[in-house]
């Protein structure tokens, strides 16, 4: 019988790992036959930790047990892949039954304009060359407060309505009242234009499209002057509207203008930076910028953590 493989760089608490296997339960069909107080239990052998954790006081019906095993990501790694089979996932081996593939975040898009629904935008669009047909999810934290009856900030709006576009499944949060996925580039285009400016000074993110081209309008480099990419939140506003434009169906140039980046930090790194894996993935290119020739992403996606850090 197969078993449940939740693979995670920490840790997670037991109330986490109840919704996580609640939402595997209502998207494949299974149900929690037995839930009690949940442990999470390390597996030692003649002394020694093996990396591995078995959940206990949790049971589903079509499969035998739940493992915890902890990882470490190659970049933008997602918070817990979820596998279903009989035995441990083997890093690299995309034969493996990876079903869902999940990102928490513990801030609402009250506390945070950007934190919330733009900084791991990346995730999402960096695991597609590894596992290009898992269902994606972002998960909000149970502790948040639901706010449904408070109108989202219009870059909350904005966000969300592109990770659905994506079909990213998003739990947590009350979906109906507000967001929708964008039916189309005009669509897209027409809400980011109705959005408020950034402060004077800011380079605000703008989307113009032309016939051969859109131009995507951005800061990347952090702070303005350091010729870098390292605004994370920028990182993940690109990267997302980036995808949606190609999942809209967009196959001409999507070019990243007003960046910051200069050619020597794009040398010194050899396309090995996060975003940079991106505009690979995407077909993206930064204005003023001879993009590197032939960008390797890493070979794993994952590796399993062998030390006890975490």
């Amino acid at each position: 019988m197969d078993n449940l493989w939740l693979l995670t760089e920490e840790r997670p608490k037991p109330s986490v790992i109840l919704q996580i296997i609640e939402m595997y339960c209502n998207d494949f069909d299974d149900s929690i036959i037995f839930n009690t107080k949940i442990k999470i239990k390390p597996h030692i052998e003649n002394g020694c930790f093996k990396f591995i954790y078995e959940v206990e006081g949790l049971k589903v019906n079509n499969a035998d047990k739940i493992f915890i095993k902890t990882v470490s990501g190659s970049s933008s790694f997602l918070d817990f892949l979820l596998f279903k089979q009989a035995d441990a996932p083997t890093e690299g081996n995309h034969n493996d039954n990876l079903i869902m593939a999940i990102e928490e975040t513990k801030t609402s898009d009250d506390e945070s304009r950007n934190t919330g629904v733009y900084q791991r935008g990346s995730k999402f669009v960096y695991i597609t060359p590894y596992y290009d047909s898992v269902k994606l999810y972002m998960l909000y934290n149970e502790e948040l407060e639901a706010r449904q009856d408070k109108k989202p900030s219009d870059t909350s709006i904005f966000g969300t309505n592109i990770l659905l576009t994506l079909g990213v499944t998003i739990v947590g949060k009350e979906i109906a009242k507000w967001f929708k996925p964008f039916s189309s580039l005009e669509e897209l285009i027409e809400f980011k234009s109705g959005m408020r400016q950034p402060p004077a000074g800011n380079v605000p993110i703008t989307i113009t499209q032309y016939d051969d081209r859109i131009e995507i309008s951005g800061r990347l480099s952090k702070p303005g002057d350091a010729g870098n990419i390292g605004h994370d939140p920028n990182i993940g506003a690109l990267s997302m509207i980036s995808k949606c434009i190609r999942t809209l169906g967009w196959n001409k140039d999507i070019i990243i203008t007003m960046h910051g980046v200069r050619q020597e930090y794009v040398n010194k790194t050899k396309g090995k930076n996060k975003f940079l894996y991106i505009c690979n993935i995407l077909d993206l290119k930064l204005d003023g910028i001879i993009m590197p020739e032939k960008v390797e992403l890493p070979e794993l996606y994952w590796h399993y953590e062998m030390s006890s850090e975490k």
